[in-house]
C-alpha cells in the first residue's frame, strides 16, 4: 500500500490513513495514535481494539466439547456480539455419556472468558456480547499471571500424586479454568489489537496456544490418576518433576532469553526421554497412562523454544 506525501505549510508533511484500518479500529478526529521510527519504517498505531462486529452461528449438532470450543474460538477472534441458534435444546457429553441443556453448558462456557455476558435468551436461540473493553495495556501483566499459575497447577499435580491427594488434584479443573480464562483473554487481545511489537504477534499467539495445551495435558493427567488409581513408582515421579523443572526453565527463558536456557531445555528434554526408555518396561499400565500423556510436554516446549528464538532475531 503506497500513500502520496502532501507538504502542508513549511515544514510540515501529511500522510493519509488507509480508510479500512480508521474504521476498524474506529480512529476518530483528534485521536491520538502512537508513532515509532523503525529505521526506514514508520510504525503507525491505536490502543483501540478492532472492531470485530456481530456473528451469528447454527449451532445444531454439535455435542457439548465442540460447543464450548466454538464459543471459545469466536470470543478469541474477537466478536462483539454472538447470537447462537440450535433447533434442540439438550446437548450430549461424550465423556460423561449423558445429555446437557445447551444454556448450561453456554453459561459453563461464559464462566471461563473474560467480558462476555448472555443479553437475551430463548428456547431456540442465545445472545452473547462483550461487556468489557479489551485493552492491550492489559496484556503483559495477564499472561503473566498465567505463566505464574501454570507453574502452580503444574506442581500440584506432582504433590497430589505423590501423596494420593485425591482433593488436590480434584482442584485442578478449577485451575484449568482459570489459566483458561487469562490464555483466550490473551489470545483475544492479539487478534484485535496485535502485539506491542507487531512483528512478533504470530509468535507470541502460537506460544500462548501451545501453553492452552500444555494446560489440557496437566488437566487431562489429574483426571487419568482419579479414575485409574495407579501406584506411582518413584522414577515416574523423578521423571514428572523433571518435567515440571522444564516447564519452569520455559518460563524463565520466555521472560528472559540466553542461549544457556535454551541449552537446559533441550538438555532437561533429552534427560527425561532416556529416564523414559529406561524404565518404559518396568511401569504398570496404570503408570504408562500417565507417562505417555505427559511426555508430550516437553516436546510441546522444544518447540515453543524455538518460537521464542524466533521473537529473539
Amino acid at each position: 500500500m503506497k500513500r502520496k506525501v502532501v507538504k502542508h505549510g513549511l515544514s510540515t508533511f501529511i500522510v493519509s490513513l488507509p480508510l479500512k484500518w480508521v474504521k476498524e479500529y474506529d480512529i476518530k478526529k483528534g485521536d491520538e495514535l502512537d508513532l515509532a521510527e523503525e529505521g526506514s519504517r514508520l510504525i503507525i498505531s491505536t490502543e483501540k481494539s478492532a472492531q470485530a462486529g456481530k456473528i451469528e452461528v447454527d449451532i445444531t449438532g454439535l455435542d457439548r466439547s465442540s460447543l464450548m470450543y466454538l464459543i471459545r474460538a469466536i470470543y478469541k477472534r474477537g466478536y462483539d456480539e454472538i447470537k447462537l441458534t440450535f433447533k434442540k435444546q439438550n446437548i450430549h457429553h461424550y465423556r460423561l455419556n449423558e445429555d446437557h441443556t445447551v444454556l448450561s453448558i453456554i453459561h459453563e462456557e461464559l464462566n471461563r472468558l473474560i467480558g462476555l455476558e448472555v443479553m437475551q435468551q430463548r428456547e431456540n436461540f442465545c445472545v452473547i456480547k462483550s461487556v468489557s473493553n479489551i485493552s492491550p495495556s492489559e496484556f503483559d501483566s495477564i499472561l503473566r499471571r498465567a505463566f505464574s499459575l501454570l507453574m502452580d497447577m503444574s506442581e500440584d499435580l506432582i504433590n497430589g500424586m505423590e501423596r494420593n491427594d485425591a482433593d488436590l488434584l480434584s482442584t485442578l479443573e478449577e485451575k484449568h479454568n482459570t489459566i483458561t480464562k487469562l490464555l483466550s483473554f490473551c489470545m483475544r487481545t492479539l487478534n484485535m489489537a496485535g502485539y506491542k511489537d507487531y512483528r512478533k504477534t504470530t509468535a507470541i499467539y502460537s506460544i500462548i496456544f501451545s501453553l492452552d495445551k500444555v494446560l489440557d495435558v496437566l488437566k487431562n493427567t489429574g483426571r487419568s490418576f482419579i479414575i485409574f488409581k495407579p501406584t506411582v513408582s518413584a522414577p515416574t515421579i523423578k521423571i514428572m518433576k523433571k518435567i515440571h523443572e522444564t516447564l519452569v526453565e520455559y518460563g524463565s527463558l520466555f521472560y528472559s532469553y540466553s542461549n544457556s536456557k535454551v541449552m537446559l531445555i533441550s538438555e532437561l528434554r533429552d534427560t527425561i526421554l532416556k529416564e523414559v526408555q529406561k524404565i518404559y518396561n518396568q511401569l504398570s499400565k496404570k503408570e504408562l497412562v500417565i507417562i505417555n500423556e505427559l511426555f508430550s510436554i516437553p516436546e510441546m516446549l522444544i518447540a515453543m523454544t524455538e518460537t521464542r528464538m524466533q521473537m529473539e532475531y
